[in-house]
């Protein structure tokens, strides 16, 4: 659904409009209860960040090893190399469907890394 409404270029209000039709009666009547919530608590409701967080927190993912995966993707250095290889190799470790190859993971691995530690590490 997410990458259906990024790709159809959707306005935030829109996405949860569209999203909210396609949830199940009592999912919906629960978001309607969550969004008086976050009104009550000063957060804006028409954010599209908003609606996912709470039904994420409320529900839980139904795709973890997508979720894995994103986070995998995303992911950069920013600490020393151990805690990045760590997270690293806990995130791929949560990908059993479609791996990625070992050429993949450290082609990866070594794009993410900072440029000083990856001459220091590798060459």
């Amino acid at each position: 659904m997410e990458c259906y409404l990024t790709v159809g270029q959707v306005d935030e209000e829109e996405k949860i409009q569209i999203a909210w039709t396609y949830l199940e009666p009592r999912v919906a009547q629960h978001w309607q209860t969550f969004a008086k919530e976050l009104e009550a608590a000063g957060q804006d409701i028409r954010l599209w960040k908003n609606f996912r967080q709470t039904l994420i927190r409320a529900y839980g993912n139904v795709f973890p090893e997508q979720v894995a995966r994103n986070k995998l993707w995303n992911l950069t250095q920013k600490g020393s190399v151990e805690a990045y290889a760590t997270e690293f190799q806990f995130l791929c470790a949560q990908i059993s469907n479609l791996e990625l190859s070992v050429g993949d993971k450290i082609d990866c691995f070594v794009c993410r890394i900072k440029t000083k530690n990856s001459r220091e590490s590798w060459f």
